[in-house]
Formats: structure tokens, C-alpha cells, sequence
């Protein structure tokens, strides 16, 4: 796996922040964009950016080279199954898009902390798992519980992100498959 380095000089704005998340596949991202269209979210988080975030480190005003490939060396050791996402209401101030009863994702997430956090990497101070998808950064309170339609795909696989701030981009730093078991019809 190679993992990219940036490198910015001491004080500059950027900051990085590393996570691990679940992409939607297109089909759902379309959705999702429908969504944002049809409740008017302005300040939108851009298609290629949407994901659910399943753990995040804190922020770091210089890079630490190291904790990318700990991380992904930590990731390495998780096994799960693919399993089923679906997102069926707007959360609570309305720029996101959230899920409930959602045992398999929550077996999966807690999965990926524990390697994580076994590898001493500790998420983000106050930092706790709430299963939703951001659309947006208004708080539009309006929308806010209200069902929708339900958004869902197979989460076939993860990845490790490192986010620099403050430039909006997403570094994918590594891809893991999940294991799709053979479904019976």
C-alpha cells in the first residue's frame, strides 16, 4: 500500500485530520444529492466527499508521518462482512442523513475501533459513533426527523482518509474489502 505525504510548512492554516469511513456507491451518492437539492442545503458537502465516518482522529497543525501507516496497519487486521446500509430520516438539525437499528454496522464499527485503539491510536477527544452521512453544514431545522426515502447500499468495503483541512480534499491512503458471503435467495 503506498501512503502519500504532504507536506505543508509549521503554522501554515492546513491541518490534518485522518478517519475511516464507508463510501457510498453512485447510486447512492445520487440520492443523497437529491436530498441536499430538495431541502436546499447551500452549504454542501461536495459528491465525491460524502462518506460515514467510523472513526476520526483529532487534528494536527503539522503532519504526523507516522500515524497513516499505523493506521493502515491496524486496518489490516480487521475481517467482516459486507453488510447492508440504509439511511431513513434527516437527523436531528437536518444536515445529515442517519440511520437506526443498524446492528451489522455497529458489530463493524466497533470492529475498526478496537484495532484501532488496540494499536494505541485513540479517537478524537469527545468523539463518539453516530451513524449518518453529512450533506451539509446548515442547520436547517426544519427538516430536521423527517423520513425519507430509504438510501441504501452494500458496504463492500472501507477506507482510511487523510483529510487536510481548510484545502476541502480527501487523500484516500487505502482501501480494505469486506467478505461478501453468499446471500441465499
Amino acid at each position: 500500500m503506498t501512503i502519500h505525504q504532504t507536506d505543508f510548512p509549521p503554522g501554515s492554516l492546513v491541518k490534518h485530520r485522518y478517519f475511516v469511513a464507508l463510501r457510498p456507491p453512485a447510486e447512492a451518492v445520487r440520492a443523497m444529492a437529491g436530498i441536499q437539492r430538495e431541502i436546499a442545503v447551500s452549504d454542501r458537502v461536495s459528491p465525491d466527499r460524502l462518506h460515514m465516518t467510523l472513526f476520526i482522529t483529532d487534528d494536527f497543525e503539522t503532519e504526523p508521518r507516522a500515524l497513516g501507516p499505523a493506521m493502515a496497519a491496524a486496518l489490516d487486521r480487521v475481517r467482516a462482512d459486507a453488510f447492508d446500509v440504509a439511511l431513513s430520516r434527516i437527523g436531528h438539525r437536518g444536515g445529515s442523513l442517519v440511520t437506526s437499528r443498524a446492528p451489522a454496522l455497529r458489530r463493524f464499527q466497533s470492529a475498526v475501533a478496537g484495532a484501532l485503539t488496540q494499536a494505541g491510536i485513540v479517537p478524537r477527544a469527545g468523539w463518539a459513533f453516530n451513524p449518518h452521512v453529512t450533506l451539509g453544514y446548515d442547520a436547517l431545522p426544519a427538516f430536521a426527523g423527517r423520513p425519507i426515502d430509504p438510501i441504501a447500499w452494500r458496504a463492500r468495503d472501507f477506507v482510511l482518509i487523510h483529510s487536510l483541512l481548510r484545502l476541502t480534499m480527501h487523500r484516500t491512503l487505502g482501501t480494505w474489502a469486506l467478505i461478501e458471503q453468499p446471500r441465499l435467495l
